[in-house]
């Protein structure tokens, strides 16, 4: 048996206190689709004078969708929200499928520092909550507008120095909005 102190790709990370997270993993297979549940339980209270939650979907480091939570649609027996999809140009939806992340042999050092930052988030979904109080909310419409990756071309080396094991991505499967549930 060997003891092995490090694994690149492997790291120990402090849990903050202050912040609640949750850690789910699921299988990556090429062309599948999959949904973001979101569940509030019945002990949820809303902030004094909140109207409301805003989720906000990151998906790879990229913003996917947003979406609101009224406090009136919560009647404290708990809730769920089923995020499959964002809005699309015209009658058209974004439905979440995993890609493969291909490696490229030749990059220059600019590219291999940018794809490193790119695959510290690549493989993750966070959703971010914020209390809404009803005003009309001012976001950066940059940092919210939905962003997709050009590629999913990567450095190999920013891949083995990053020490991340990274197969997959996500992409986005253009469909119907009439073949999304609850669109």
């Amino acid at each position: 048996m060997a003891v092995i102190d490090q694994l690149p790709g492997i790291a120990a990370r402090q849990k903050d206190k202050n912040v609640p997270f949750v850690a789910r993993s699921i299988e990556a297979r090429t062309g599948s689709s999959y949904t973001i549940a979101v569940e509030i339980s019945q002990a949820f209270n809303f902030l004094s004078g909140a109207n409301g939650l805003a989720l906000d979907v990151y998906i790879d480091g990229r913003h996917f969708t947003s979406r609101i939570i009224h406090k009136d649609n919560f009647n404290g027996s708990g809730l769920s929200s089923v995020i499959e999809s964002r809005a699309q140009d015209g009658p058209h939806q974004a439905m979440p499928i995993f890609s493969d992340i291909r490696t490229i042999e030749e990059a220059d050092q600019a590219t291999v520092e940018k794809d490193m930052e790119r695959v510290k988030k690549m493989g993750t979904i966070e959703v971010h909550l914020e209390f809404i109080d009803g005003a009309e909310i001012e976001k950066d419409a940059a940092e919210l507008a939905p962003q997709d990756y050009a590629s999913f071309d990567i450095a190999h080396k920013a891949m083995i120095k990053s020490g991340q094991a990274v197969s997959h991505g996500t992409s986005h499967k253009t469909i119907p909005s009439d073949e999304v549930i609850g669109c």
